[in-house]
């Protein structure tokens, strides 16, 4: 439920100032905390039916916001803003935005930019029983990007160039302190979410689009993200590179082909299905685990292959056209797989014990293994 007014004043044909507020109540519920009691694990009845208690929480959040566009040139615009956030949950936070943008049809163009966000915390993070931290504050992200592209009448080519300053990142790590935050009996808050020491993210990308005949469209791009020391990181791959082509020269058939390549994705440390297994990591797990046939810290890259066949204003007499497609994604069966979600290690025990526990307490999977050839057919009509 919420309220929002947004004021626009073009105070001539170079200026445009814009004013606004925004007021909302959300009605945030956590459905990960399932009860029940001993009655009714007894009560065979009951045995699938566990109550749950779903916590409710109410987040009541304010934002004004102002922003002044200002053409300097034709073609060159100043825009320049800033937006104040008031949340009961996390208190208030300002963020500025600046942007210079050149906008030429054809020739060289630029975009030079400057902003600031946030993330709040989620309820899950907050509020959870075994890994909840009431007292986290949002992460902040400062952005800077540079790009440069030049256009022609049939092809052209960008580059971009960003910078990114990541505050008060929210992780999972080690109880610091167990005598402020005691660790449950069955090892709640042993480790859980807290704001740590930001980070930094390096990115570069390089893409173009080549219209050789008006039948034929192709473009492409790249992509890379690093740290400030341009090492990989964690989750994320560091290099991708896609390509797509569209032809239309057949009277009623439009084909569309698309490659996705995506690099070795980085494992975190906390995911030793992915590291190499010691002694040490053993002893820190409890039993011996499995890992990956030849584990060095990284998941495999891969490369898709996707196709659209599509009909195109065929007629079936004089009110009717209709358009078949064919959609398939995964051409080649690829199997892939990505890194399982937050920080959990995705151990499993070896088959003796495998046998006995599917899956053991607190299990999060290694990783996701993702769908393999998929098609999918449909026909529309279009009735005139």
């Amino acid at each position: 439920m919420g309220f929002e007014q947004q004021l626009d004043f073009k105070f001539n044909s170079k200026n445009h100032l814009v004013l606004g507020v925004q007021f909302e109540q959300k009605i945030r519920e956590f459905f990960n905390i399932r009860y029940h009691t001993e009655e009714d694990i007894s009560n065979l009845s009951s045995i699938n039916q566990l109550i749950e208690l779903r916590p409710v929480f109410f987040s009541s959040n304010g934002a004004t916001f102002i922003q002044n566009q200002y053409w300097l040139r034709n073609n060159l615009a100043l825009t320049t803003g800033v937006r104040l956030d008031i949340d009961e949950f996390y208190g208030s936070i300002y963020n500025p935005r600046m942007a210079l943008v050149s906008s030429n049809k054809s020739g060289l163009n630029f975009k030079l930019l400057f902003g600031q966000g946030y993330k709040p915390p989620t309820i899950f993070e907050l509020y959870d029983e075994w890994r909840g931290n009431s007292e986290l504050e949002p992460e902040r992200l400062q952005t800077s990007e540079l790009e440069l592209s030049y256009m022609k009448t049939k092809w052209d080519i960008t580059i971009n160039s960003f910078y990114n300053n990541l505050i008060n990142s929210i992780l999972v790590a080690e109880n610091p302190d167990v005598t402020i935050i005691p660790v449950g009996e069955s090892g709640q808050k042993a480790e859980y979410y807290q704001n740590l020491d930001g980070s930094t993210i390096i990115g570069f990308s390089l893409r173009s689009n080549w219209y050789p005949t008006k039948d034929w469209a192709i473009n492409w791009n790249y992509h890379t993200l690093s740290d400030n020391q341009l090492k990989p990181i964690d989750n994320t791959a560091q290099h991708k590179f896609n390509v797509f082509m569209n032809y239309k020269g057949l009277p009623h058939i439009n084909f569309n082909i698309r490659a996705n390549w995506i690099g070795k994705i980085k494992a975190p440390s906390t995911n030793f299905y992915f590291y190499e297994k010691t002694e040490e990591t053993i002893e820190k797990v409890g039993y011996d685990y499995v890992t990956e046939d030849n584990p060095d810290g990284y998941l495999d890259g891969h490369l898709l292959i996707n196709l659209a066949v599509t009909g195109k204003n065929i007629k079936l007499g004089n009110h009717l056209k209709v358009e078949p497609f064919i959609k398939i994604d995964n051409l080649l069966n690829t199997k892939y797989a990505y890194i399982g979600r937050q920080s959990g290690s995705g151990i499993r025990p070896e088959s003796s014990i495998q046998s006995s526990i599917f899956n053991p307490n607190g299990f999060i999977p290694a990783y996701h293994p993702q769908s393999g050839f998929m098609a999918l057919g449909g026909l529309r009509l279009k009735f005139n």
